[in-house]
């Protein structure tokens, strides 16, 4: 018996209603918390369907955005940027749980599915909204994905040095670009993108190469 399409929605609704008692909003089947302009913390629901045994399973990621730093590395990497589809640090949620053990929320339409999304939701609150509270300050982000314990690869190799940048810590990506080239001494992309980043940074006009980088009109 796989899981029905019907079962999986049914779970997601009452996920939605849950989210919004913690103040995120749902845009494009992602829930979002608003912070100011440009800043905002997010968590998606990261699901498998289609199991045997009938189980819908999910695994919240919970990030946080700094979209001006996401705008500076789209723009150096040539890319369109999709601010919806970019986070600058973020983490499964079972990460940040005591443990930190590997721990999907299984539903089973034959058992009591809506304790587990009570349970998720509870995880979510003391320790995915906290997550996204302490990383809204750009700083805070920086430093969590330097520590090296959250974030993806995308996040530590292009997010942290443009956000440090952004900070006007140059020495400090500096380190981090030379310890990645290290890591990838084949990489001609992470080198061109090393390289683009070190001469924006001698130029020193990184705030007019930002705003030209950033969506118009753009708002959450």
């Amino acid at each position: 018996m796989n899981t029905s399409r019907k079962f999986a929605q049914k779970v997601r609704r009452g996920a939605q209603e849950h989210m919004g008692s913690l103040g995120l909003f749902r845009h494009r089947k992602v829930y979002f918390l608003r912070h100011e302009p440009n800043v905002w913390g997010s968590v998606g629901l990261a699901d498998i369907m289609g199991r045997d045994d009938g189980v819908y399973e999910i695994n919240p990621i919970v990030g946080v955005t700094h979209l001006r730093a996401e705008a500076l590395v789209a723009s150096l990497k040539g890319e369109t940027l999709k601010p919806f589809g970019r986070t600058t640090v973020s983490t499964p949620l079972y990460k940040l749980m005591p443990g930190k053990k590997w721990r999907p929320w299984e539903f089973d339409p034959s058992t009591d599915w809506q304790a587990v999304l009570d349970d998720m939701m509870v995880q979510l609150s003391k320790y995915g909204l906290p997550f996204i509270k302490a990383n809204l300050d750009l700083r805070a982000a920086c430093a969590t994905l330097e520590a090296g314990e959250y974030g993806n690869p995308s996040e530590t190799l292009f997010s942290l040095p443009a956000g440090l940048l952004l900070l006007g810590k140059a020495g400090q990506m500096e380190k981090v670009l030379e310890g990645w080239l290290r890591e990838k001494p084949d990489s001609a992309y992470y080198r061109k993108y090393a390289e683009d980043l070190r001469k924006l940074a001698t130029r020193g006009k990184v705030d007019e190469f930002v705003r030209e980088a950033m969506p118009d009109g753009f708002d959450l």
